[in-house]
């Protein structure tokens, strides 16, 4: 049987790798920004997450994965900021995301956010790419 790998951006304390290891994958890599935040990744799922903003980080350092997963910060988009908007921040963020699924080309990707960013330019720049490399794509 083969391993099923996986990878996570912005992925926090590790809640979503929980999840995948729980669904039968091996966590490969994973980013944190945060360092406080990244060592409770570690010690939740492994020394494997890579401290750093994401922005400064090249895919093709990252091993391959068979799933790769994206859970981009929300506060634009959230109802509890009131006044919010997306800012250019948030869209070199759903540009460092298309990056990493045009390097890394895993089977599965997954994207977790509030309702609003499907109504954003950061999303339409993900799904546009998902769409050009050929990616079965909806939202839920």
């Amino acid at each position: 049987m083969s391993i099923l790998r996986y990878a996570s951006l912005f992925s926090g304390g590790g809640g979503a790798d929980i999840g995948a290891m729980q669904a039968g994958f091996t966590p490969v890599a994973a980013n944190e920004y945060d360092p406080a935040i990244a060592e409770v990744y570690a010690r939740n799922i492994g020394p494997h997450v890579r401290v750093g903003d994401i922005l400064e980080q090249d895919p093709h350092d990252y091993p391959p994965c068979d799933l790769l997963h994206a859970s981009p910060p929300c506060p634009s988009f959230s109802q509890a900021k009131t006044g919010a908007h997306e800012t250019p921040h948030d869209i070199a963020l759903a540009d460092k995301v298309v990056e990493f699924i045009e390097v890394l080309r895993p089977r599965w990707f997954t994207l977790e956010n509030v309702m609003a960013y499907r109504n954003s330019q950061s999303f339409a720049l993900v799904t546009a790419q998902l769409t050009r490399l050929g990616y079965f794509w909806d939202w839920a």
